[in-house]
């Protein structure tokens, strides 16, 4: 849904792939003046409140990384998580955390129609499927033990005012270092054109290559994605780390046409992060659909 170059709506959802922490963007009829670029998280119309008085969301939906680390098809699997979005600052602003994780299985979307309890590809015949999830990848060194399988979440998420298609929207931002978490109230860029959209997205480029935030080590800081794509038939597990920026579509109404978050080669790229010494980047495709956990209620922003 597009919006006027003054007006902005916002959210926030678990998701990655990966990915989904979540603040969503208002229906239509909620949509208000953003004048200081600073939108505020509610549940069914009722200003969400501080961190311990997060709203409690789940995100779901099916992406795709490509990267050729990957091979020529990458993985495509249905990803399932749940965080909080709640508001915090001066002036307030909408924050989040995913809290957790896991993508498996493949519903049939677009081209590829297969109904699978694995990922697409689905490996060796007659061998455990492919997915991917929020633990730590287990060196090469470490016997695969429980002491040495250590989730990665919180993912921290911060919604921010980017430019598409030359109007002001929300752009959830996922992956922030805990050191820089909750940030600053940056405001809308001074205007919505597409060079200001062009900027915004070579930031998130340069943001990796001149090795910042969530780039600043590799592995990638506590508070950034990070997930692992395992293949128990090939014996493999590849690591990515990073920050991606969503672009949020409005829900309408109540939670039954849910907020999406849809992910694009624009929304930046993850760092391989394992096994040692690759350097592919993965870029992540898809729609992840958001609700509230509890009644399925709609979370909006305005």
């Amino acid at each position: 849904m597009r919006i006027s170059r003054k007006r902005l709506t916002i959210s926030l959802v678990p998701a990655v792939g990966l990915v989904a922490a979540m603040l969503v963007f208002a229906p239509a009829a909620a949509q208000a003046t953003i004048t200081e670029g600073h939108p505020e998280a509610f549940e069914s119309g009722i200003k969400v409140g501080g961190k311990e008085k997060s709203a409690i969301q789940v995100g779901w939906g099916q992406i795709h990384l490509e990267s050729a680390q990957l091979g020529s098809e990458g993985i495509e699997c249905v990803n399932l998580g749940f965080g909080s979005g709640y508001n915090e600052g001066s002036p307030l602003r909408a924050y989040g955390q995913i809290l957790s994780w896991t993508a498996s299985g493949h519903v049939p979307e677009g081209t590829h129609t297969e109904l699978s309890s694995s990922c697409r590809p689905h490996g060796e015949a007659a061998k455990p499927g492919s997915f991917a999830t929020d633990e730590l990848n287990t060196k090469a060194e470490e016997p695969i033990e429980p002491k040495n399988r250590k989730l990665t979440v919180p993912w921290n998420v911060e919604l921010t005012c980017g430019v598409r298609e030359e109007e002001f929207q929300g752009i959830v931002k996922t992956g922030i270092p805990n050191s820089a978490f909750p940030g600053a109230n940056t405001k809308c860029p001074a205007e919505a054109s597409e060079t200001t959209e062009t900027e915004e997205i070579e930031s998130y480029k340069a943001e990796r290559t001149g090795k910042k935030g969530c780039y600043a080590t590799n592995p990638a800081p506590e508070g950034c994605i990070r997930v692992t794509i395992v293949e128990p038939g090939a014996g493999l597990e590849v690591a990515y780390g990073g920050t991606l920026h969503a672009h949020g579509i409005n829900g309408v109404h109540n939670g039954l046409s849910p907020t999406r978050w849809v992910f694009a080669t624009t929304s930046g790229e993850l760092q391989c992060e394992a096994p040692a010494g690759c350097v592919a980047t993965g870029t992540t495709t898809g729609t992840v659909k958001e609700d509230g956990y509890n009644s399925l209620a709609l979370i909006t922003g305005k």
